[in-house]
């Protein structure tokens, strides 16, 4: 086992929610793997854009003091209409005037509008890095037991699907790269979160047959995949490695990807351990 916990108002009543579940769906980044040094070359890729050495340097130290723990802006949002950082509310949601800075993504792009760097060089940079992280230069090493852990859900007649916002083209590689190319049901690149995810929910419920209750959105981006699912009454984890806010709204709550096999093999125990304790409750039939 790993030493991370799960938070313990969460443990038991959370697993057990969990075990229940027929449908997974997985994000991609910040949930199936824990690597962090992108950011660092994200950040690198949108300096380019800026006008001299001195310019680019400023905006790569805050880039570095930004990585380096927990930011005053995760959490919130930049507003782009005001050219500001301020504190989110209910009603930023669905808004395209503003940004969330739920993860280093989000921040580091938030720090390049405020720098006046224009939104189609943001996409080049993205794209630029995720062209290293798929390159056989970057090394991206699996989280170990993850693989496993998804195979046992799938072994108990679980339907797993992973949903990203990234395109096909590097992501593909990386999942390679993850050993987790070959282990979804079904991958949906540029999912649209979240202005699409709650229409994806909706098919693959609606193709098994499920209610919300028996699917968990599983995410480190709770404005992309968390807020989505509980608004459609299904279960959730969310992977909170950077905004340190403890949710009362979530099924259960984890500080890293890494945390994810032991959440899922508590799962598949349970889950074990419950049609076990039903075959053995089961009435038999009349001879």
């Amino acid at each position: 086992m790993s030493d991370h916990t799960l938070p313990t108002r969460f443990c038991d009543e959370g697993i057990a929610r969990l075990a229940r579940c027929k449908l997974f769906v997985f994000d991609f980044d910040g949930t199936v793997y824990d690597e962090v040094r992108h950011f660092l070359t994200y950040g690198e890729e949108v300096a380019r854009f800026l006008h001299g050495e001195h310019q680019q340097q400023q905006f790569l130290e805050s880039v570095r003091w930004a990585l380096a723990g927990a930011h005053q802006h995760y959490g919130a949002v930049y507003d782009l209409a005001t050219s500001a950082f301020r504190e989110r509310t209910d009603a930023d949601s669905g808004r395209d005037d503003v940004m969330d800075i739920g993860d280093p993504w989000g921040l580091i792009a938030a720090l390049a509008r405020d720098a006046g760097i224009a939104a189609d060089a943001l996409q080049v940079a993205f794209t630029a890095t995720r062209a290293q992280m798929a390159s056989a230069a970057f090394e991206m090493a699996p989280i170990e037991g993850l693989r496993d852990a998804v195979l046992a859900l799938k072994a108990q007649r679980r339907h797993v699907m992973l949903a990203t916002n990234s395109p096909q083209v590097h992501t593909e590689d990386m999942l390679h790269k993850l050993q987790l190319d070959d282990v979804f049901d079904e991958v949906v690149f540029a999912a649209q979160k979240p202005q699409q995810i709650t229409a994806l929910f909706k098919r693959w419920l609606a193709e098994f047959g499920l209610r919300p209750a028996c699917a968990v959105s599983i995410g480190d981006h709770f404005q992309n995949e968390i807020h989505p699912a509980i608004a459609l009454g299904m279960q959730t984890v969310y992977i909170d490695a950077y905004i340190r806010r403890v949710r009362s709204d979530v099924t259960v709550q984890l500080d890293s990807p890494s945390a994810l096999p032991d959440l899922l093999r508590a799962v598949v125990t349970m889950g074990r351990t419950a049609a076990r304790d039903d075959a053995e409750s089961a009435v038999p039939p009349p001879r």
